[in-house]
Formats: C-alpha cells, sequence, structure tokens
C-alpha cells in the first residue's frame, strides 16, 4: 500500500529498492542515532529482506519516503510491532529517519504523519510509541510535532543502551491534528 502527500511518495520497502536501502542504512548521519554502527551491506540487505517479510506477514511495515519530484529515496518510516522492546504490544512502534539533506525541511513529519494515521484508523491501534536515544533531539522534536509524550525510560536488550519511549493515543493524535490543520 503506498501513501502519498504533498512532496512524497510512501512504498513499501522491496527488492527494487535494495540500492537505495543499502544507501541509507549504511550512512552514518542517517543511522547516527541508530543502536551501533551502520551494517555491512550483506547485513543491510539481510534486514532489507526482513522488512519484506514484515509486509507479507502483516501486511504493513517499513516505507521508503521517496521525493515526489525527483523520485530519489531520502529516508524510512512505517509502523511495526515492536521488535526492540516487545514488551511494549499491543501498542505499535512508529519512526522515521531521513538524509541530512533533508533535516529541518518538515519532510519527517510529513512522511510519519500518514504512517501514524495509517496505524490508528486502517490497524486501529490504541496507542502508537516512539523509541528513541535520549541524544536524538530529532526524533524527541517529531514526536513532539506528533503528539506523543514520554512514558518510559528502557534499556536495550541486546546493547543496554538507555531509549526513552514516547506514546500518543488515538486521542491525543486527534487533538495533534487539530492544532496542526491538518
Amino acid at each position: 500500500m503506498e501513501i502519498k502527500t504533498h512532496r512524497l511518495d510512501l512504498v513499501p520497502w522491496n527488492a527494487e529498492l535494495a540500492n537505495d536501502f543499502v544507501a541509507l542504512v549504511r550512512n552514518p548521519d542517517v543511522i547516527r542515532f541508530g543502536y551501533g554502527t551502520p551494517p555491512t551491506e550483506g547485513a543491510a540487505l539481510a534486514q532489507l529482506s526482513e522488512m519484506v517479510q514484515e509486509w507479507e506477514t502483516n501486511g504493513f511495515g517499513a516505507y521508503a519516503i521517496r521525493d515526489r519530484e525527483t523520485g530519489s529515496v531520502g529516508g524510512y518510516t512505517g509502523v511495526h510491532v515492536p521488535r526492540t522492546l516487545p514488551g511494549l504490544f499491543p501498542a505499535l512502534e512508529v519512526g522515521v529517519r531521513v538524509i541530512p539533506e533533508w533535516w529541518k525541511r518538515g519532510v519527517a513529519f510529513e512522511a510519519i504523519a500518514p504512517v501514524i494515521d495509517f496505524g490508528f484508523d486502517v490497524l486501529n491501534a490504541q496507542r502508537l510509541v516512539g523509541v528513541f536515544l535520549p541524544a536524538n533531539k530529532g526524533a524527541r522534536t517529531v514526536n513532539a510535532g506528533v503528539g506523543m509524550t514520554f512514558r518510559q525510560h528502557a534499556l536495550h536488550p541486546r546493547t543496554a543502551m538507555l531509549l526513552e519511549v514516547h506514546e500518543v493515543t488515538r486521542d491525543d493524535w486527534i487533538d495533534a491534528r487539530s492544532q496542526l490543520g491538518l
């Protein structure tokens, strides 16, 4: 299921986008607030395979963010069953990452807003969560912009890195959309 916004096409990740995916997840600026170092090409392709499988299994997952004008892929967004912190389920996890050239242009917000709509309207989630490292001020800004508030700190189960969990309820999202004129 593709999603179109004013400037963007959100396209489910697939094998045809493998080169774009590898370039994104190996870009240190895109993953600098990830949970480790950029993956090898092989590990990136394995991650892409998992994302494609997620669509086939769940009917939802991660999207490539494509600029409608140029066709270039400059990020990813999506809605997932929580993998890093599975105890958050039944809440679903949402997130977004974009290339530095797209920072401070509202692209991250434009990409995640319809994903949040999808989570609430199509998947009927009652809560959506964002999980990120405390140093990631951009994630905090985007999450606040979509009505998310701090819920808790948690430790990454594999790396023991401290994470922040923010959440938005359906009602909070309705209020945020109204305030933003969406």
